[in-house]
């Protein structure tokens, strides 16, 4: 993980983005002297928000998976503040891009866009460099992120005293009680360093305690982190916690407005998770899933396809059931783009010109192969031959999708033969 960190860093640095680590990765290059002391689940980067369609496009260039569809185009960051990609095959590699250190939505009100790149410093790493948070900054995103997850892990309170003992001499207190009073963070705050301090001794000075034991904590504090990610995941709850606690009438009507009325793409993906089948009232099915969710298995045996963990790449398309030769798989709606990536395909219309298309929801996940038993047409996926249940769907990248083929097709042209690749191998890539 950090080899590839450090790769995923020098793309950064040639394309001029500033990228700071957080959580582990930041801990395993300050306070932990083997990564091994400290085990990660994934690697937690922020960035700028202006800079999110860039290094997002940075990111699918060198082979990202994306984990997530936007429930909207400005979704990320304007009220979420993370989009989730996936590297790799064999041993895949989460990447969790971040545009604000914290998820709960009330505290996006209260913090500015560039709280964390205050006073931040710039380190290398390898032959690339990071910037990492000041040393108040990183304690408060390790104390509050503990809180928001409920405290659920050892080694994130062993994450707290380690910064505040190493690097404790670092930390500007004053500093630190300004931003905790003015990001309204002081319950979250002292519910983390409460627990580290009873598992492994004092974290602040007394003076610091005193003074975070009488910041003002009010009812709307409390239900946010009640209900941050470790508390109740529906909807409707998320949505009702969200408009009591947010401030800002406007922002959290527009919130909410976009909440229950997310875009195709995301209602298409939204379906194949939870194996619904009839997208046109899946909006409204969405809002009302807490009592839907029992009735599932009575309609989920109607659902065709759903994603998984692929053999071939990462995430992959599998049949749910049978599916006959020439059947209508799934649709998708995919809008026309200039820029190639990783979930573009070309489309040849009536009039025979070619037009490069996004694929959207579920079907961005297709691999490919030699021998697809499947094919894209006209914004649907067909059928090419009987696909029992449980098999991977796949299509065809083209001809210059695999290694295999390449080769092959080398082999020929020497032999003057135009023979087939037969049942070799597929080497994977991730651009249609």
């Amino acid at each position: 993980m950090m080899h590839l960190l450090e790769r995923i860093a020098g793309k950064f640095n040639e394309a001029g983005i500033p990228l700071m680590l957080l959580k582990g990765a930041a801990l395993n290059l300050t306070v932990y002297r083997h990564p091994h002391e400290r085990e990660m689940r994934d690697l937690d980067l922020l960035i700028r928000p202006e800079d999110l369609n860039r290094t997002s496009e940075l990111l699918e260039a060198e082979g990202a998976l994306r984990r997530d569809v936007a429930i909207c185009e400005d979704f990320i960051p304007r009220f979420h503040f993370e989009k989730e990609y996936s590297f790799g095959s064999v041993l895949p590699v989460a990447v969790d891009l971040h545009t604000r250190p914290f998820g709960v939505l009330r505290y996006s009100r209260f913090m500015p866009e560039d709280a964390f790149w205050e006073r931040s410093t710039k380190v290398r790493f390898g032959r690339s460099a990071v910037f990492l948070p000041s040393a108040e900054n990183m304690l408060i995103h390790l104390a509050a992120h503990c809180t928001f997850h409920r405290c659920c892990h050892a080694k994130w309170l062993e994450d707290i005293s380690r910064w505040s003992r190493i690097r404790g001499d670092l930390i500007d207190w004053d500093r630190f009680l300004i931003k905790i009073r003015a990001w309204r963070l002081s319950h979250a705050i002292s519910i983390s360093l409460a627990a580290a301090e009873r598992a492994y001794g004092p974290i602040c000075p007394p003076a610091v305690c005193q003074e975070l034991s009488r910041m003002p904590v009010s009812w709307r504090d409390r239900l946010a982190i009640r209900h941050s990610r470790g508390g109740s995941g529906d909807l409707f709850t998320r949505a009702l916690v969200n408009l009591l606690t947010t401030p800002g009438l406007a922002y959290v009507l527009a919130y909410l407005l976009t909440l229950v009325n997310p875009n195709r793409e995301y209602i298409d993906d939204w379906c194949v998770r939870h194996r619904f089948p009839w997208p046109r009232v899946a909006r409204i099915a969405r809002c009302l899933w807490p009592l839907l969710r029992h009735l599932n298995p009575w309609w989920e045996h109607q659902a065709k396809i759903e994603n998984r963990e692929s053999s071939i790449h990462g995430i992959g398309v599998f049949a749910l059931r049978e599916l006959g030769q020439g059947e209508l798989i799934a649709r998708y709606r995919g809008g026309e783009t200039t820029k190639s990536g990783t979930y573009d395909c070309w489309h040849t219309g009536r009039d025979g010109e070619s037009i490069r298309h996004a694929i959207t929801g579920p079907l961005r996940y297709l691999n490919h192969s030699c021998q697809p038993n499947a094919r894209l047409s006209e914004f649907r996926l067909i059928a090419l031959r009987p696909i029992r249940s449980g098999h991977e769907i796949t299509i065809d990248y083209g001809t210059d999708a695999c290694l295999c083929r390449r080769k092959q097709d080398g082999i020929n042209s020497r032999a003057g033969s135009s023979s087939s690749p037969g049942g070799q191998l597929c080497s994977q890539v991730t651009v249609m």
